[in-house]
């Protein structure tokens, strides 16, 4: 929830949101100083430290993020792009924390075929289901 006493007619005074979201825009700053985005596949929101005076996503500024999640579906990915991106957004505290989900149709060498793991503030996730067409 938060107040936007400048908005449009119809806009003005409290605004409630759905906690989770996806594919909403999130900025961060690149190391070579470049102000990119990334739109996680879900977000769930913080409530902001002000709620009179919330951050605003016309303005460039990223509403508080609580948690933020990546999927990856079908194929393993060897690309560390998008862990790098969420790294960013939780150096930078856009995020307090991030989960990467990585679901694979293969069966599992061993186990129950889901693998939990934690890189700092990432969880890492990969969930093994039967291959399609298998019984």
């Amino acid at each position: 929830m938060a107040n936007y006493p400048d908005a449009l007619e119809d806009f003005k005074g409290n605004q409630l949101w759905n906690r989770v979201v996806c594919d909403c825009t999130l900025y961060y700053n690149y190391k070579d100083g470049g102000r990119l985005y990334l739109q996680p596949d879900i977000v769930v929101w913080n409530d902001p430290e002000d709620p009179d005076n919330p951050p605003d996503i016309v303005e460039g500024e990223n509403f508080p993020v609580l948690w933020v999640c990546e999927i990856k579906y079908g194929k393993k990915k060897e690309d560390e792009w998008d862990i790098e991106k969420l790294k960013h957004l939780l150096d930078q505290e856009v995020a307090n924390f991030g989960c990467w989900l990585d679901i694979l149709f293969e069966f599992a060498q061993t186990g129950n075929g889901i693998a939990w793991d934690r890189k700092e503030k990432i969880w890492t996730c990969v969930a093994r289901l039967p291959p399609r067409g298998s019984d």
